[in-house]
């Protein structure tokens, strides 16, 4: 492969061209450039696979080049110098999808390393491309193993052998590029589309880009991940990371990101968790009914996995317990609109618990429970009494009879007045 370094200090140039054995790294030419008209012309006459450039330069900066580059869509991944250690210049660089970004003055190790590791990125994408040609599994074939494999990952509270099927799993993620162990940083995160600004394109090419936009932001801090989505418009994400990070600030930059190419506004969920708990953190997360605003805007929000509330899950009996004390407030308050917030401090749980408790017992949202059993009771009242079905819609906590039919059907495939003719 061969590598351009782009400085305006010929010293720093020397450095890195003269002290560097490059060819032990399996880089085989090294061009150099002081500004950035020098490198374009380069770029426009020489095959570059990686560029390593400065920030700050006269005329014209680091920044600009590789926003250049990608204006022309060249596919070299991208390193930056800078002596600033600034988030903004950090955000822009991951916009721009660079791949590594490092303070000055920099070690060699530090350089090569950054370099060796966009040569093996050259290499994987390469090569995945290839398996993508000669493939026999479509994109969704490909969701669907990625879906079972964290939906039955192993549940250490209902499998003997817990932890020998744990060490698969992760052996099966290192052998797919993701290194990680048991103890590595583990992130899950949920991304759904609130809203679209432009006709939505096919779910394969949406995943396929989605997927393309996480590796330019979370390669940047070294991060590995796995998505798949559970419909066309809500993915879950697993990211493992060297070591722990913050990330809000980088998913301020996927939401930008996901606006900007893809024009659609999301909001993300996302929590700290391990591989053996991993089981449990996504069931708690993918409940998303639940957790997401519906305002159309976008919104990132951390949520903590509650540790007391996950061990109750050790004890799948009191789910029953808990489950008939919501069942009761649904009962005792149907003429109201009841919310998740306060089933959670009638009985005493986080409200993310009375999702995962609900989730467990019922199969669905904790919204949808409560819509369940409003219709259930409001259709008791149908077949067993003469009241006016909008006195029964107002009973059931619905202020509009209009949409309380439409989710009185969309349940029981009748209207209510169909059903009390049908009694």
């Amino acid at each position: 492969m061969n590598l351009l370094i782009v400085d305006d200090q010929p010293n720093i140039l020397s450095a890195l061209t003269n002290t560097i054995d490059w060819k032990k790294y399996g880089i085989y030419t090294v061009y150099t450039a002081s500004s950035v008209l020098t490198a374009k012309n380069l770029i426009e006459t020489k095959e570059i696979q990686i560029l390593l450039s400065d920030i700050e330069m006269p005329m014209e900066s680091g920044l600009n080049l590789v926003r250049w580059i990608r204006q022309k869509n060249l596919n070299i991944e991208c390193i930056l110098l800078t002596s600033h250690a600034d988030f903004i210049y950090a955000k822009q660089a991951i916009s721009l999808g660079v791949v590594d970004y490092i303070l000055q003055p920099a070690k060699n190790e530090d350089v090569i390393l950054s370099v060796v590791n966009a040569k093996e990125r050259i290499q994987k994408n390469n090569e995945l491309h290839k398996k993508l040609q000669i493939s026999h599994f479509s994109t969704l074939e490909i969701n669907s193993i990625r879906r079972r494999f964290f939906e039955n990952w192993p549940d250490n509270t209902k499998d003997a052998d817990f932890e020998q099927l744990l060490q698969e799993r992760i052996n099966k993620l290192n052998e797919l590029g993701i290194s990680c162990a048991k103890d590595s940083p583990c992130i899950i995160f949920t991304t759904r589309v609130n809203t679209w600004s432009a006709l939505p394109p096919a779910i394969t090419i949406l995943l396929n880009h989605y997927e393309t936009i996480l590796t330019n932001i979370f390669s940047f801090i070294n991060g590995k991940q796995l998505s798949f989505y559970l419909d066309d418009s809500h993915f879950i994400t697993i990211l493992l990371l060297p070591t722990s990070v913050d990330l809000y600030d980088y998913f301020t930059i996927l939401a930008s990101k996901l606006d900007q190419e893809l024009h659609c506004m999301v909001s993300i969920y996302y929590a700290q968790t391990t591989l053996p708990q991993l089981n449990l953190a996504y069931r708690y997360m993918s409940n998303t009914e639940d957790l997401f605003d519906s305002n159309g805007s976008s919104f990132i929000q951390r949520i903590h996995l509650p540790e007391n509330d996950m061990a109750n899950d050790q004890n799948p009996q009191s789910y029953q317990k808990y489950f008939k004390q919501i069942e009761a407030f649904i009962a005792e308050n149907m003429q109201l609109p009841i919310s998740r917030a306060e089933i959670a401090s009638a009985i005493h749980v986080s409200p993310d618990y009375v999702s995962h408790i609900v989730r467990s017992v019922a199969g669905c949202s904790c919204k949808g429970l409560i819509t369940r059993e409003k219709m259930k009771y409001a259709k008791k009242l149908i077949k067993t009494t003469d009241q006016p079905i909008g006195n029964i819609a107002s009973e059931c906590g619905y202020d509009s009879f209009a949409y309380f039919s439409k989710i009185y059907k969309s349940i029981n495939q009748v209207s209510p007045s169909q059903d009390r003719n049908n009694r």
